[in-house]
């Protein structure tokens, strides 16, 4: 959230779409620095995937506040998208960067050893470019308000 709000007060309103998602995706990759903290992001990992009552809970009480604002804020920058497109993206995001940060070493042995997650200035910096022109990309959903005028617009011709 600090990354978010320097973003806002140095960047203006909106903030860009890249710092948005620099403050959104740093934290993880800084965690993943260093000692690569590997247990924490397995269990992330491993808990974000459990579909239970338990584990939802947890889930939602650790992140569900950060990731609307972050939402939000991505609405700001990115006002033509719907409220769907906007949480079908945030959801592919959350499941690249958790995928990313878990390290199975499949990136590692699918590119021969040329990517690694341990890069993480790297996978930051192609993350954020990647995430950039997804969220970029024209909405595939249209709003249901505009959906129900077009449905009842045919009916009437």
């Amino acid at each position: 959230m600090e990354l978010l709000e320097a973003a806002l007060r140095y960047g203006g309103r909106p903030a860009s779409l890249e710092s948005i998602l620099d403050a959104f995706l740093r934290p993880a990759f800084e965690v993943t620095r260093g000692d690569r903290n590997d247990l924490f992001n397995r269990l992330r990992a491993r808990v974000s995937l459990e579909h239970s009552a338990t584990t939802r809970d947890i889930v939602s009480r650790a992140f569900d506040k950060n990731d609307l604002r972050f939402i939000d804020e991505l609405k700001a920058a990115l006002p033509e998208l719907t409220h769907e497109d906007l949480h079908w993206r945030f959801h592919f995001l959350v499941g690249a960067m958790i995928y990313t940060m878990s390290d199975s070493g499949q990136l590692e042995g699918l590119s021969g050893g040329k990517c690694s997650p341990t890069q993480t200035d790297f996978a930051l910096a192609s993350m954020v470019k990647t995430f950039s022109a997804l969220f970029r990309s024209p909405p595939m959903v249209r709003s249901r308000t505009k959906k129900m005028a077009s449905d009842a617009k045919q009916l009437v011709i």
